[in-house]
């Protein structure tokens, strides 16, 4: 048995015009993985305690430029980068995965990680009923 690990900062949704989507990157890696390898599970983990939740866009955005004073290619890069800003795992993307079409359908399985007590559990569902 082997494993596709696919990690993302900030959780496994961005959020574009209101609409929860999987980014382009981690979406192409899973579709490789279903689609050549066979892949038929997938575990979409959440965690509580998440670091991203401590910075805002903008802060990213300063700590970048500013790591790169004067660069203006560097500027335009950091500026075009979203982070993800959400409250809860909710708002992470709990059931994104599975309302994706490009993913086999029934093959998700969202779990959330809570730090503290140290616990594993099924994510509540936001699957939406067809």
């Amino acid at each position: 048995m082997s494993a596709h690990v696919i990690r993302n900062a900030g959780g496994v949704a961005w959020v574009f015009c209101c609409r929860m989507t999987i980014p382009k990157d981690e979406l192409r890696s899973i579709i490789v993985s279903q689609r050549l390898f066979g892949t038929r599970k997938i575990a979409v983990f959440h965690h509580t305690g998440c670091g991203m939740l401590t910075f805002a866009s903008d802060d990213v955005r300063s700590i970048l430029k500013d790591a790169a004073k004067g660069d203006t290619a560097v500027a335009t890069r950091v500026d075009a980068i979203d982070s993800p800003e959400f409250k809860d795992l909710e708002e992470s993307g709990c059931g994104v995965a599975e309302e994706q079409p490009l993913i086999l359908p029934e093959t998700t399985n969202d779990q959330i990680w809570f730090s503290n007590p140290s616990k594993l559990d099924d994510a509540p569902t936001t699957r939406k009923s067809t």
